[in-house]
C-alpha cells in the first residue's frame, strides 16, 4: 500500500478542515440549542441549512460517490476526508455526507432504475430532501437479515407491506420523504437469501405510522431521529421495487459493506479528537500536586489510545484499499475487520477522555458523552461484533484448511483488463456464487450490472444431490424446484438486461463436475439466448467469459 495520499484527497483534506474550522466548529453548540425546542425538535435546524449551502457552494458535496453522481474520490481517498468530518457528529450532513442518505443514494445509483432516480435519487443528491432505512425489526433477531417478518405481498399492480420496524434511521426529520424497507416477497423459497426484497414507501403513504422515537443511552438524536415505525396495509406502485423480488438480500450487502467503512472513517475522527481533548485536559489540570499529564496512569491512557487510534486507521486505509482494487466482495473480510476494531477502539478512547475530564466527561458540556454513544451503538449498528467475528473466523477456518486459496482471483486486475478489451462500456451478467454480487467489479470497469445468478451454486449444487443421493419424491420435488426458480430469474435477466458480456464462476463443490454452460445449452429458452454469444479464449480455468456475437457472427 501506498502510505501517501494522492494529491486529490490531499486537497480536499485541506479544504474540508478549513471548512471545518472556519464554519462548523464554532457553532457545534448553536446546532445543539437551535434542535432543543420541543416544537423543531425534528425539524434541521437553520445553521445546518446555512452551511450545507455554503459547502455546496464551494463543491464540497456529495464527495462519497463516485461515477457520474459524484467527484469520483475513491474509498481510499475519500477515507481521510470523511475522518475530518467525524470531528463533530453532525457535520457530514453538512456536505450531504451522512446516514443512512449516503447508503441510501448508492443503493438508488447503483439498482434504481432511471425513474426511481429521477424521483428520489436526484432531490437526495441535491439536499432537499433526506431518507430513511428501515430494515431492523424488533421481534426477531435482526443481525441474521434471513430472520426479516415484514410482508411485501404483490396485490395486481401494487404491493401492500405490512410489518414493523424500529431502529429506522433518519424518519423522524421532517425533511425525510422516502423510505427504503426491506420484507420478505416470497417466504416459502427454498432459499432463504432469496426471500427478500426492498421497496421504496414514500413516509407520507397511508398506513405509515410512527409510533415512537427509539432512544440510545438516553439520546434521541434529533434532528434525525430512530422511530419504531408500523405498517398496515401500506400500498405502493409495483415499480417501487428495487431491482426486483428475491434482490433484497443481495442489495442490503451491497450497502453495507461501503456502510461499515463510512462509520469507521466517522469514529476514527471521534477518537481522535477525543484524544486530543484528553492531552489538553492532562496538561491544565492538576491534582495531587502535579499536572495530570505527569500521572502515570495518565500517560499510560494517552500512549494506548494514540496507538490504537493508528492501528484501526491502517486496518480502515487497508479495506478502503483492497475495496478499489478488487472489489467490496473481495475486502469482505477486510471490512468486517475494521468494523470489529474501530467502533470498540473508539469506544475505549472515549472512555479513557471521559475519565480525564471527570465530571465534565459525562455532561453536556463536551462531545464525549454523546460521542461514546455512537461508537457503543455501531457495536450493534450495520451488524454486531458476534456477526462479523463469526464470519472472520470461518475465513480464517477455511484458509487454513486450503479452502480460501484463490477466491480473490475473480476479481484480479487481468479478468478487468479482459472485460474492457471486449466491451467499452458493458452491460455484465454475473453467474455462480463467487461472482454472483459482481457490482463491484462492474463499477470499476464503468459497466452497468444489470444482473446476477447463484444459479451455478444451488441449480449445480441441486443436480449434484439428485445424482448422489438417496432422495424421497418430496425432497427431489424441492430440488426441482430451486432449479427451476434459478433458470427463470436468469431467463428473466438475460432477456431483460441484453448483457453485452456474461461472466461464469467455475468454481464449484468437486465432488461432481457441473458444466454450467452444457447444462444451460440443453434448455430451448436458456440456449435461444446464449445462441447470441461466444466464449472467449481461456482465461485459466476460473472464470469463463461469453461476449455478444456482433452482427455478422449471427
Amino acid at each position: 500500500m501506498d502510505f501517501h495520499h494522492s494529491a486529490r484527497s490531499l486537497e480536499l483534506q485541506d479544504r474540508v478542515r478549513q471548512f471545518m474550522q472556519a464554519h462548523v466548529e464554532p457553532v457545534e453548540e448553536l446546532y445543539y440549542e437551535q434542535v432543543k425546542p420541543e416544537a423543531s425538535r425534528y425539524k434541521t435546524p437553520q445553521i445546518l441549512q446555512d452551511l450545507k449551502r455554503l459547502a455546496r457552494e464551494q463543491g464540497l458535496w456529495n464527495l462519497f460517490l463516485s461515477g457520474e453522481h459524484g467527484p469520483g474520490l475513491t474509498n481510499l481517498e475519500y477515507a481521510p476526508v470523511k475522518e475530518i468530518m467525524g470531528r463533530i457528529l453532525w457535520a457530514p450532513e453538512v456536505f450531504n455526507c451522512s446516514a443512512p442518505d449516503v447508503g441510501n443514494m448508492e443503493v438508488l445509483a447503483n439498482y434504481g432504475t432511471k425513474a426511481q432516480q429521477e424521483r428520489w435519487l436526484k432531490p437526495l443528491l441535491e439536499g432537499r430532501i433526506r431518507s430513511g432505512f428501515s430494515m431492523t425489526e424488533p421481534q426477531v433477531a435482526s443481525s441474521d437479515a434471513t430472520n426479516i417478518q415484514c410482508e411485501i405481498r404483490r396485490d395486481g399492480d401494487d404491493y401492500v407491506i405490512n410489518g414493523r420496524k424500529w431502529f429506522t434511521s433518519g424518519a423522524m426529520n421532517e425533511d425525510c420523504e422516502i423510505l427504503i424497507v426491506m420484507g420478505k416477497t416470497a417466504p416459502d423459497h427454498p432459499d432463504r437469501h432469496r426471500q427478500q426484497s426492498m421497496i421504496l414507501v414514500p413516509k407520507n403513504t397511508r398506513g405509515v405510522r410512527i409510533v415512537r422515537d427509539m432512544l440510545t443511552y438516553g439520546y434521541d438524536d434529533a434532528p434525525s431521529g430512530h422511530p419504531e415505525i408500523v405498517y398496515d396495509n401500506v400500498r405502493v406502485p409495483a415499480e417501487n421495487i428495487l431491482l426486483g423480488e428475491g434482490r433484497g438480500f443481495e442489495i442490503a450487502q451491497g450497502r453495507l459493506g461501503p456502510g461499515r467503512i463510512h462509520h469507521c472513517m466517522r469514529l476514527i475522527g471521534c477518537a481522535q479528537r477525543a484524544l486530543e481533548l484528553m492531552c489538553q485536559r492532562a496538561v491544565s489540570r492538576v491534582a495531587f500536586g502535579k499536572p495530570l499529564a505527569e500521572q502515570g496512569s495518565v500517560r499510560e491512557d494517552i500512549s494506548h489510545s494514540f496507538c490504537e487510534i493508528a492501528q484501526a486507521r491502517l486496518l480502515t486505509l487497508q479495506a478502503a484499499d483492497k475495496m478499489d482494487r478488487e472489489g467490496n466482495k473481495a475486502a469482505r473480510d477486510l471490512i468486517a475487520a475494521a468494523k470489529i476494531v474501530v467502533p470498540s477502539m473508539a469506544a475505549r478512547v472515549i472512555d479513557r477522555a471521559i475519565q480525564i475530564h471527570g465530571a465534565a466527561g459525562v455532561s453536556q458540556d463536551t462531545f464525549l458523552a454523546r460521542a461514546y454513544v455512537y461508537a457503543r451503538f455501531i457495536r450493534i449498528g450495520d451488524g454486531p461484533d458476534q456477526v462479523h467475528l463469526a464470519a472472520g473466523g470461518q475465513g480464517a477456518d477455511q484458509a487454513g484448511r486450503g479452502d480460501g486459496i484463490g477466491r480473490d482471483a475473480v476479481w484480479a486486475p487481468p479478468l478487468k483488463e479482459r472485460i474492457l478489451a471486449l466491451a467499452k462500456d458493458p452491460r455484465l451478467i454475473t453467474i455462480g456464487d463467487h461472482v454472483a454480487l459482481g457490482h463491484p467489479l462492474v463499477r470499476e470497469v464503468n459497466g452497468t450490472w444489470v444482473g446476477s445468478s447463484c444459479m451455478q451454486l444451488l441449480a449445480g449444487g441441486a443436480m449434484m444431490l439428485q445424482k448422489t443421493t438417496q432422495l424421497t419424491e418430496g425432497e427431489r420435488a424441492r430440488l426441482d424446484s430451486i432449479i427451476e426458480f434459478e433458470r427463470r430469474h436468469l431467463l428473466a435477466d438475460l432477456r431483460a438486461g441484453r448483457p453485452d458480456v456474461i461472466l461464469v464462476d467455475t468454481h464449484l463443490l468437486s465432488a461432481v463436475p457441473f458444466d454450467w454452460l452444457a447444462w444451460a445449452r440443453s434448455d430451448p429458452e436458456l440456449e435461444a439466448e446464449l445462441s447470441r454469444y461466444r466464449e472467449v479464449e481461456d482465461t485459466g480455468g476460473r472464470v469463463r467469459i461469453l461476449v455478444a456475437r456482433s452482427g455478422s457472427e449471427r
